[in-house]
């Protein structure tokens, strides 16, 4: 009973951040599949009511590991219609379970009248509410990824178990997600035991990894047996060039990179204040406890993970592949101020101040030859909008879709954007061969060649702009449009 009271209680607690999530979720039920990646779930959803429900699709549709949003989103389209909303309520769950889930992380390190504005700070994170507002997989790997931290840290093994196996099913991220937990298991367990002691105990921990173990294995064999391959198709596949190895020096500018996408859309606050405890450790002001190893290790842990294929390779740069780690690194920095900063006024001016960088973190915006995360700010919402008034306008003027170049992710057939039976779409802008090319801000594949040509050789026909985004539809001098 005690138990169960402490969990209403908690939940009590998070009724706000509940409202939060549900109202931005119910505020985006018309949003359209906006990134690439999304738009690609979108694909193998249709694949999967058109040809019949498989765990390997077909090449044009496979993307190399279990299709767990596109068989969820056939199945769900299946029994109650092909609509943009079942999509977002579907994610509304996972939204709600990955806050109490770290919350519950937080509850771990500080005492609970902290609690609340800790879990704020944490999920503020434009990052994260980002994918409140998408059709994306990252919510439901999240939500599988702390759920198996929080059977560790509460000694809950029976909930490892089956987190595991759904972790491990959500994609590649959701696998890589199992080896970081596996890593932070092994340490949790056995960090103050000797190296030769860690060996021994290491077989007691490997029943709970058995069942995700075999079915991943399992999978890919299978996957393998039916397509010769794992992992992406180096023939013929829709993410061979994200797959691109880079050399020493497309190391070093990943390595930047990844540093940028660590502080960018208002984390650096974070990493400012980090800089002032990591000052009063150095000075030996405050001390690194058992707590702060913990979430200190567990972010290390994250990064060790999921930043090698980041580096390495050239197109695997996205803010979403780091979710975990900032996550983690707020959860640091919040335990360090709310119980390691014993001044009561400097502690409230740092968690303004936190809280407003973070906000502002949704109006980082980059000059256009640069390319931006817009799948990783809350500043892509007007796009959705103006889109829908561009093609409106391109209608209403009978413009050429056919004729018109756009980029990514606006060259998929709409019907697979907009869950319409439009079999249109735009293809990838030919500057030599196009009438007409629409571009917008949120493109990032526009390089800036491209963007001098068209600010300087072609002519604006239509211009709209919203907040921070904006769309621009672009014709040759020889082309005239004649409007209503």
């Amino acid at each position: 009973m005690k138990g169960q009271s402490q969990f209403i209680t908690h939940q009590k607690r998070l009724i706000p951040f509940y409202f939060l999530a549900t109202g931005i979720i119910l505020c985006s039920l018309n949003f359209f599949f906006f990134w690439d990646k999304d738009v690609f779930n979108s694909k193998q959803a249709f694949w999967f009511l058109e040809n019949g429900m498989s765990i390997v699709p077909d090449e044009s549709v496979n993307s190399g590991h279990f299709p767990f949003v596109g068989l969820m989103l056939a199945f769900l389209w299946r029994i109650f219609g092909i609509n943009l909303w079942i999509g977002h309520l579907v994610m509304l769950p996972f939204a709600l379970g990955l806050i109490w889930q770290i919350h519950r992380l937080i509850l771990r390190f500080i005492e609970v009248p902290r609690s609340q504005i800790a879990l704020l700070i944490v999920i503020i994170d434009t990052s994260v509410l980002a994918q409140m507002v998408m059709l994306t997989g990252e919510l439901i790997q999240l939500f599988f990824l702390f759920l198996s931290i929080n059977a560790i840290l509460y000694g809950n093994r029976k909930n490892l178990f089956y987190s595991l196996v759904l972790l491990a099913l959500t994609g590649s991220r959701g696998i890589f997600s199992c080896v970081m937990v596996g890593i932070f298991d092994l340490y949790y367990q056995y960090r103050y035991k000797s190296a030769k002691q860690v060996i021994k105990s290491f077989l007691k921990l490997m029943p709970g990894y058995i069942p995700a173990i075999l079915i991943t294995g399992c999978y890919l064999i299978y996957h393998k047996y039916k397509t010769g391959w794992i992992g992406y198709n180096p023939v013929d596949s829709n993410w061979a060039p994200l797959f691109e190895k880079v050399g020493l020096r497309g190391v070093v500018r990943n390595v930047f990179i990844v540093g940028w996408r660590l502080v960018d859309f208002g984390k650096l606050i974070l990493w400012i204040v980090a800089g002032y405890f990591g000052l009063m450790l150095f000075g030996r002001k405050i001390k690194m406890d058992k707590k702060a190893e913990t979430l200190f290790t567990l972010y290390i842990i994250s990064l060790i993970v999921f930043t090698p294929t980041m580096l390495i390779y050239k197109g695997l740069l996205a803010h979403r592949y780091l979710l975990p780690s900032y996550i983690i690194f707020a959860a640091l920095v919040v335990y360090f101020l709310l119980e390691k900063l014993k001044n009561i006024k400097l502690r409230k001016a740092y968690t303004v101040i936190i809280l407003l960088g973070l906000i502002s973190g949704n109006f980082w915006i980059y000059p256009d030859h640069i390319a931006k995360g817009w799948d990783a700010t809350l500043a892509h919402i007007p796009y959705y909008k103006l889109r829908r008034d561009m093609l409106k306008y391109i209608d209403e003027n009978n413009i050429p879709v056919e004729n018109t170049g756009s980029e990514v992710p606006n060259v998929t057939k709409m019907k697979y954007i907009d869950l319409t039976d439009d079999e249109r779409s735009f293809h990838v802008k030919d500057f030599d061969k196009d009438e007409y090319i629409l571009y917008s801000n949120v493109f990032n594949m526009f390089t800036d060649e491209e963007l001098h040509k068209l600010k300087t050789d072609w002519e604006p026909v239509k211009i709209m702009k919203l907040l921070q985004v904006k769309m621009i539809l672009y014709k040759k001098p020889q082309y005239e449009i004649k409007e209503k």
